[in-house]
């Protein structure tokens, strides 16, 4: 609280102005306002109704009750909108789901959160279909009848055989084992996403696991990354298109992003090597003048 007092000219005149902004945390209450306890007349002791003045004014003031701050969890929210998301598919009501709701259930499971809602919808019933181990009767062994072998694109189903590391020990993206191989299992998946990696232009696949079994079988629509000339050493299969015509295009449209991809490394090489030939002709350059004053 502060006060702020202005003198008059005058018989002891007075005119004090109390500033109430102050806020009383312990009762949860906040006081706003301001009282103007106006003049007042000293007497020849000394003495005022400046007291009584300030009782006066503070009549005026208004108590609000402060508004309630909440802190959520955000692990118990997502655990609720994990329940009522478990009830609507429960009573058939899938359809009903916001896209929030769809994201908790995604993340729930580990799967991917990209798409607008009907892509996500379709993500969370093919999951469905597929978490009772129904993946390999949907996609059967016998299916992967075509050798993809250095041609493996986006939209392929394909099915391969990989060695499993230890978790703690082996980096799968980049296949680096660094302890002895577990075992082998065999993952049939969708390629649903690949790329360049913009600092190596290093071709890299993201496959939706449909099944898997084997050492450490990973579960079902499990976004797995895997390395391209990686997935080419593992005998990959793939299923058959029903538009082989379709497929041409998307690997035409891949190997052209492939090509621009290696340029721009090769530039890149170039422009260090050029960089770090000038670099040593300008130490090579002060050396030699340097050195006629030794």
């Amino acid at each position: 609280m502060e006060k702020q007092m202005v003198a008059e000219v005058g018989m002891g005149a007075m005119t004090e102005v109390w500033n109430c902004e102050e806020e009383e945390e312990e009762e949860g209450y906040a006081f706003s306002g301001v009282v103007t306890v106006g003049r007042y007349e000293t007497d020849e002791d000394g003495d005022s109704d400046l007291v009584d003045a300030i009782e006066k004014s503070f009549s005026n003031l208004s108590m609000k009750k402060r508004t309630p701050i909440y802190i959520f969890d955000e692990e118990q929210e997502e655990g609720a909108i994990f329940e009522s998301v478990q009830k609507l598919i429960k009573d058939g009501n899938l359809d009903k789901l916001k896209v929030d709701q769809c994201k908790v259930y995604l993340k729930k499971h580990g799967l991917r959160l990209t798409g607008k809602k009907d892509v996500l919808l379709s993500r969370i019933r093919e999951h469905l279909e597929l978490k009772d181990g129904s993946g390999e009767r949907k996609y059967p062994i016998s299916s992967f009848t075509l050798n993809c072998q250095g041609d493996a694109c986006k939209g392929d189903v394909v099915m391969f055989e990989q060695k499993v590391y230890d978790t703690d020990m082996f980096n799968i993206a980049s296949r680096s084992a660094a302890g002895p191989s577990l075992g082998k299992r065999t993952v049939a998946g969708r390629i649903v996403h690949e790329s360049y990696g913009e600092s190596k232009q290093q071709h890299t696949f993201t496959i939706e696991v449909l099944w898997s079994k084997g050492e450490q079988p990973l579960p079902p629509l499990h976004p797995l990354l895997i390395k391209g000339r990686n997935l080419y050493k593992l005998k990959t299969t793939r299923q058959k298109w029903d538009d082989e015509e379709e497929r041409k295009k998307i690997l035409q449209e891949k190997h052209e992003r492939g090509k621009v991809a290696r340029l721009l490394r090769e530039s890149r090489i170039q422009e260090k090597e050029l960089r770090n030939s000038q670099w040593e002709n300008r130490f090579l350059s002060n050396f030699f003048l340097i050195v006629p004053l030794l």
